[in-house]
């Protein structure tokens, strides 16, 4: 009962997340020119990317270092991490602002708005990680739930006032974490320790450095791919794809809930020698995440198109044709998502890392010659193929391990 419970709290408050995040895609879609909503899709992507390198250089070693520790030792542990995680975004937030000052007028204000927020996102993220760590679900759903609602009502106030830009949505999508993140601070009575940043970062360097190449090199076959098409094809084209991609927002929902929920889980089954279960539960997950996606492939070539388009957007009929290739991305991305946590809490992150230095590269080149060849189309089909191949790799792996390797 407890561990369904702490499902249900996992993937509500991944579906109160991608929900915000679903929300501000939309209207923008609704709402902004072609170009002005693909400059929205790839900034939102760029800040979602520098709070996942954020979270497993610095917050990955806690998870799997002090899942299984006692409260006392999780506790100190958890100051250290945030305080790490503060000075990291006040840097990346002087990185962002230098890199705005060489950025042509017109395209400047989005990355003004994203360096200010940036610290209020990486917090966010922290917190509720944290909170994940020590079984505490209800601390990071309620976190989660006042950035969704700050979301809401922040855009809601933009567009009475006809103010919805890329800038302001950004700023309003920012700031609303800042205050989930103050209450995650608050209800967890943990004070970061700021001058625990370089011990921290010494002490997390072991595991963040190969969690962090693992991640890129992930999101590198994900959605850096799409930052490719942006490039190759244009914001407007990268747009198109983000239309497609809308209704598997329930997906992204089970995989960012499945991943929270089963990396600590993983830890514990591990550690207490029950290998068969932890198995279970990847298989559990990944046949979950797959039936989800196919179900909202098949609903949405049901429902009338015209309909689809008053709720996603007017492009929607020329986006949806390339559903499909979407939603095998993200059949890759859930298989993947099942068994990576599996590989991680026996010990094989390196091979994890070697496999997607591996495939990486080819996925890249793949989708940069794919774009270019066939623009969009191109782009989205090898994205599909390079998530695909590395989902089987990492299947193939996990059911066959059988040996246990200490987490440094």
């Amino acid at each position: 009962m407890k561990y369904r419970l702490k499902a249900l709290g996992s993937l509500t408050d991944a579906g109160v997340s991608s929900l915000g995040n679903a929300v501000l895609t939309v209207l923008g879609a609704h709402l902004l020119p072609p170009v002005a909503f693909g400059y929205l899709a790839t900034y939102l992507t760029v800040g979602i990317l520098v709070t996942g390198c954020n979270r497993v250089l610095l917050v990955d070693a806690y998870t799997l270092k002090y899942s299984a520790a006692s409260p006392e030792y999780r506790h100190q542990a958890a100051r250290s991490v945030l305080g790490c995680s503060v000075t990291s975004g006040v840097a990346l937030c002087v990185v962002a602002l230098i890199v705005a000052s060489f950025a042509p007028p017109d395209g400047r204000d989005p990355i003004l708005a994203l360096a200010v927020v940036l610290p209020m996102l990486i917090c966010q993220d922290s917190i509720r990680w944290v909170c994940y760590a020590g079984g505490n679900v209800r601390d990071a759903l309620v976190n989660t739930a006042l950035w969704t609602v700050g979301t809401f009502a922040g855009v809601g106030v933009l567009v009475e006032m006809h103010s919805f830009t890329t800038a302001s949505g950004i700023v309003v999508w920012g700031a609303s974490a800042g205050i989930g993140a103050l209450f995650g601070l608050s209800s967890t009575g943990l004070l970061p320790r700021i001058q625990d940043s370089k011990s921290w970062l010494g002490e997390a360097k072991s595991i963040g450095s190969r969690s962090l190449v693992d991640f890129t090199l992930t999101q590198a076959i994900g959605p850096a791919g799409g930052l490719v098409i942006a490039a190759v094809c244009g914001a407007a084209a990268y747009g198109t794809l983000r239309v497609a991609q809308l209704p598997l927002a329930a997906v992204q929902i089970a995989i960012m809930g499945t991943i929270s929920l089963i990396q600590p889980l993983m830890v514990v089954q591990v550690s207490q020698g029950d290998m068969a279960q932890a198995k279970k539960i990847a298989l559990v997950a990944a046949g979950g995440m797959v039936g989800v996606t196919l179900f909202v492939v098949a609903a949405s070539f049901t429902v009338p198109a015209q309909f689809m388009a008053l709720i996603f957007s007017d492009d929607w009929i020329t986006s949806r044709p390339l559903l499909p290739l979407a939603a095998l991305s993200f059949v890759g991305g859930s298989l993947s998502a099942a068994y990576g946590p599996f590989l991680r809490a026996v010990g094989q992150l390196s091979f994890e890392v070697f496999t997607k230095a591996v495939i990486a590269p080819i996925t890249i080149v793949l989708v940069l010659v794919g774009a270019w060849l066939f623009s969009i189309w191109g782009g989205a089909g090898a994205q599909a193929v390079g998530a695909l191949g590395l989902g089987f790799v990492t299947v193939a792996r996990a059911r066959r391990s059988t040996n246990f390797q200490v987490v440094e």
